[in-house]
C-alpha cells in the first residue's frame, strides 16, 4: 500500500473515527477550529480538506456517541483495520500516535493529475518517519514551517515548501471558512477559478461545464446531539440564490412522509437555450410534450410544493403549484396530459361532477389535476382536492423537532424533508408486496434514524444549504 493511500486509508478511519467509531484504535480553515495547515499550503491550491484526528475533541466525541447508535459500526471497524492490518499496520498503534489532531490535505494542479500533499503535527516525528517507512514506495516527507508534509510526489512537496503566498491569506479561503462552524469532524475548501482552469487544461471534455462563475464552496461536516449536519457555502459572480417565505405548507398534511418546497426560476433554462445542444434538447422536448417550454416554464415559474403521504393501497403523492394565470397554467397541462394518453392509449375524462378535476388513467395508477383555491394541482388521488387540512406540516412534531434541530429559517431557497422513521416501514411493506423484504441487518441500520431535513438559504451575497440527518 502507497504512503498517501494508506494515510488516505488512515483519514478515511479518521473520519469514521470522528463520526463515532473510536473502537479503531472555525474561521481558521482547521477542523479542530485551533491550527491550520492552510498557514504553508500555496494560494494557488484547488481544493484544501482538513479532518479531525483528535480522539480528545467534543466533535469525536459527540460523533462517537451518535455511531454507537448503528450496528454497521462495527463492521465499518473491522474492514478498516483488515485494510490497515494487511499492510502490518494497526490504527491504534501505528497510525493514530503518529498523526497530529488534524490531518489537512492540499491539491495542487499537476502536469496529468491533481497532486496531494498531506499535512499533520505528529506528536512523535520518530512514529511519523516510521509509519512511512512501512511504505514499499519510499513516501517523502518534510518538515515545513511547523508542520509534517508528505507525499508520494517530489514535485508537489517543492511546490508546497517554495510557495511564497498562502492559502490563509487569500481573502476567498478566509470568506469560506467564516462561512462555516468553528468546529466540524472535516472541513473542504475548493477554489473554483482554480477548479476551471484545471479542467480546461487536463480534462478539455468537461471544459464546458460552467464553473466559471463559481468562486468558491465551502463544506462541513459536524456531529451534534441531533445528528450529522453538513453545512456547505459557495459564492458566485451572479451572487446569491433568491429566497422566499413558503406560503402553500398549509395544503400539506401533518404526517406527511416527503416534502419539498421551492420556488420556480429560468435562469438555468436561459442558461440551456443560450447553447446549440440546449435548443436541439428544447426543441426533442418541446415535440413531446406538445407545448413549447417557454409555457411549461411558466408552469412552475411561481411556488410549489411536492409531498408524499401515507395512503392505501399506495401512498398519494401531490404538486401544488401557485400560478399567475390558472387558466393557462392547466391548458398547458390539458395538452400535456392529452399527448400522454394518446402514448398509452387513453385520453382525459372528468373526474368529478363538475368537470373541475380531470383523470388520466395508466393501468393502476392514474393522474389527477385541476385548479383548486387558485393553485394547479397535480396528484394520484382526487382526495387533495377540495380538501381542508386541519392539522398541517407546521403542527407535525417530527417536522417541527427536525425543523428546530436544523435552524430552518423562515425565507429560504427551497427545503426537502423526509419522516425516515415513517417512510422506512411504507418501504418494506412495498418490499413485501413484490415479494421481498429488507435485509434484518439494514433494518437495524436504519431503525436509528428519524428524519432528514435540507434547505438553501442566502445573505451577503452567499448562497448556502444545510442538510441534517437526525437521528431518535
Amino acid at each position: 500500500m502507497g504512503a498517501m493511500r494508506r494515510v488516505a486509508v488512515a483519514a478515511l478511519c479518521a473520519v469514521a473515527l470522528a463520526l463515532g467509531a473510536s473502537a479503531c484504535g472555525g474561521s481558521t480553515g482547521s477542523a479542530t477550529g485551533v491550527a491550520s495547515g492552510a498557514e504553508v499550503a500555496p494560494a494557488d491550491a484547488i481544493a484544501f480538506v482538513s479532518v479531525d484526528t483528535d480522539s480528545g475533541s467534543e466533535q469525536w466525541k459527540q460523533g462517537d456517541a451518535l455511531l454507537k447508535k448503528f450496528p454497521l459500526r462495527n463492521k465499518l471497524l473491522e474492514e478498516m483495520n483488515r485494510e490497515l492490518s494487511e499492510e502490518g499496520v494497526d490504527f491504534g498503534r501505528d497510525v493514530l500516535p503518529a498523526l497530529g489532531p488534524e490531518v489537512d490535505f492540499v491539491f495542487l494542479s499537476g502536469r496529468d493529475e491533481p497532486q496531494v500533499v498531506g499535512l499533520t503535527q505528529p506528536p512523535d516525528e520518530q512514529k511519523f518517519a516510521a509509519l512511512m517507512a512501512k511504505s514499499e514506495d519510499s513516501p517523502k516527507h518534510q518538515r515545513i514551517g511547523d508542520w509534517t508534509a508528505f507525499s508520494d510526489n517530489q514535485a508537489a512537496l517543492d511546490a508546497v515548501r517554495n510557495a511564497s503566498d498562502h492559502l490563509d491569506g487569500e481573502d476567498a479561503f478566509g470568506d469560506a471558512m467564516d462561512e462555516l462552524p468553528d468546529e466540524a469532524n472535516a472541513k473542504a475548501f475548493l477554489n473554483g477559478a482554480k477548479l476551471a482552469a484545471t479542467l480546461r487544461e487536463e480534462a478539455p471534455e468537461l471544459a464546458n461545464v460552467p464553473l466559471g462563475s463559481l468562486e468558491w464552496v465551502a463544506l462541513a461536516l459536524s456531529s451534534h446531539e441531533e445528528g450529522w449536519k453538513l453545512d456547505g457555502a459557495w459564492k458566485t459572480k451572479e451572487g446569491s440564490a433568491k429566497t422566499f417565505s413558503p406560503s402553500l405548507l398549509d395544503r400539506v398534511p401533518a404526517g406527511s412522509l416527503l416534502v419539498a418546497s421551492f420556488k420556480g426560476s429560468d435562469q438555468a433554462y436561459r442558461q440551456l437555450r443560450n447553447t446549440p445542444q440546449g435548443q436541439q434538447a428544447l426543441a426533442q422536448l418541446q415535440q413531446a410534450l406538445g407545448v413549447g417550454f417557454d409555457q411549461l416554464i411558466r408552469v412552475v415559474s411561481d411556488e410549489g410544493v411536492l409531498y408524499v403521504q401515507k395512503s392505501a393501497p399506495f401512498p398519494e403523492a401531490t404538486l401544488v403549484l401557485k400560478e399567475k394565470d390558472a387558466g393557462a397554467a392547466l391548458r398547458t397541462v390539458n395538452t400535456i396530459a392529452g399527448r400522454a394518453g394518446m402514448l398509452v392509449g387513453t385520453r382525459p375524462v372528468n373526474a368529478n361532477a363538475s368537470g373541475s378535476v380531470k383523470k388520466l388513467s395508466f393501468g393502476r395508477f392514474a393522474l389527477y389535476y385541476g385548479i383548486d383555491r387558485g393553485n394547479l394541482v397535480l396528484s394520484s388521488s382526487i382526495g387533495p382536492f377540495g380538501r381542508s387540512v386541519s392539522s398541517t406540516l407546521e403542527d407535525d412534531p417530527v417536522f417541527e423537532k427536525a425543523k428546530g434541530a436544523a435552524d430552518l429559517p423562515e425565507d429560504t431557497s427551497g427545503f426537502f424533508y423526509v419522516n425516515v422513521q415513517d417512510a422506512v416501514p411504507v418501504i418494506d411493506g412495498f418490499t413485501q408486496i413484490a415479494g421481498g423484504a429488507i435485509p434484518a441487518e439494514v433494518s437495524q441500520d436504519l431503525a436509528p434514524l428519524q428524519s432528514f431535513l435540507a434547505y438553501g438559504s442566502s445573505s451577503d451575497g452567499v448562497s448556502k444549504f444545510a442538510a441534517l440527518l437526525q437521528l431518535r
